[in-house]
């Protein structure tokens, strides 16, 4: 069994991270560095930019969140977050991680920090391309996983700042995933 170390800040997209080692059933422990450790060197052999998350798998250092989702879901047992690979889940499972990452996330920190009526219509665009594929209580019909973590968060947060109404699957995918990780 992998040695998982996650370097976290709450609140920050190290929390999906957080989210996904603790539905995997996997062992890990946590570190929340200050901002003076992330700067020193040492942190900085890890992850170039000094930021969280890092995690150290075995010692051996991944950043980028999604790598590090991705690497969880490969490490946990059986498929518990993850289709078999091979298989026409596993390419969806695949398609959702990039959506999150290449798609949702960016349209979120558009909004997040310009909040034009322009980036709104973006993000509600991003978020019923994500409505219109939950046709169950996941992204993959009845079959939870490390997809619907990454995009938890951003359809989590929407909820928050009141974005999903008119899109109750979204908010309804928000509401199941933040049960499961309180």
């Amino acid at each position: 069994m992998a040695d998982l170390v996650l370097y976290h800040s709450p609140g920050s997209r190290s929390e999906r991270v957080r989210i996904a080692l603790e539905l995997s059933g996997l062992p890990y422990s946590i570190r929340i560095p200050t901002e003076s450790e992330r700067s020193a060197a040492a942190y900085r052999a890890l992850h170039p930019l000094g930021q969280v998350p890092l995690l150290l798998v075995d010692g051996q250092p991944v950043i980028e969140s999604a790598a590090q989702i991705l690497t969880i879901a490969d490490l946990a047992p059986g498929d518990a977050l993850a289709p078999s690979v091979g298989t026409p889940e596993r390419a969806q499972y695949y398609a959702w991680i990039i959506f999150g990452v290449a798609t949702m996330e960016p349209t979120v920190n558009i909004w997040r920090h310009a909040q034009t009526e322009t980036s709104r219509l973006d993000l509600i665009r991003c978020l019923t391309v994500v409505e219109d594929r939950l046709s169950g209580p996941w992204l993959l019909g009845e079959r939870f996983t490390a997809a619907d973590v990454l995009i938890g968060w951003g359809t989590g947060f929407c909820d928050r700042v009141g974005l999903l109404d008119g899109l109750p699957r979204c908010r309804a995918h928000a509401v199941r995933l933040s049960a499961m990780t309180t």
